[in-house]
């Protein structure tokens, strides 16, 4: 019996993970749509030169596109879920969040453990995050929330470059 219920909760977690990681896979390719709409928006506009760097990102763009679209398609072939509650509270916005803070965390114990080469890039991956969010939320108290996190982790960042582990912070 208990390991009829281990069996039951391995599936259960199995079916939450992927859908997790479809709904993320339809954010990124929600994204990567928009680039693209934009970038073919703006040539057509001759806002945007399509030099050699330009195709160069719009093939990158692209071919994210089509991975992320395969992948998407994989994860829905394996079955999707059925009415659980749980799975209501699935957002791309909160797994965003949640891996916006864990980046935070893994790089405060890296500069902690004198690892500040590794930790640089999670701080800068994490900034972008909380921008991107604070860029997409409605609520105001949110917004404030995100912004204090941004501004955390920038400060973190300011640090590191003085002391010469990060080049060139992004100002967003």
């Amino acid at each position: 019996m208990v390991t009829a219920i281990q069996s039951s909760k391995k599936k259960e977690s199995d079916v939450y993970r992927r859908a997790e990681q479809l709904v993320i896979y339809v954010r990124a390719l929600h994204m990567l749509s928009s680039a693209l709409l934009l970038a073919q928006r703006q040539i057509s506009d001759e806002s945007l030169l399509p030099s050699s760097n330009v195709q160069y990102i719009i093939n990158q763009l692209n071919e994210k596109y089509h991975s992320c679209l395969l992948r998407s398609q994989e994860l829905v072939s394996l079955g999707l879920p059925g009415h659980d509650p749980a799975m209501a509270v699935i957002s791309a916005e909160r797994i965003m969040y949640k891996h916006a803070i864990e980046l935070c965390q893994s790089a405060a114990l890296d500069e902690l453990f004198g690892k500040s080469h590794l930790c640089s890039q999670r701080y800068q991956t994490a900034y972008m995050m909380f921008h991107t969010l604070s860029e997409q939320v409605s609520s105001e108290a949110d917004k404030l929330i995100l912004s204090k996190y941004k501004n955390a982790v920038e400060k973190r960042l300011r640090i590191l470059e003085r002391q010469g582990h990060v080049q060139a912070i992004p100002s967003i």
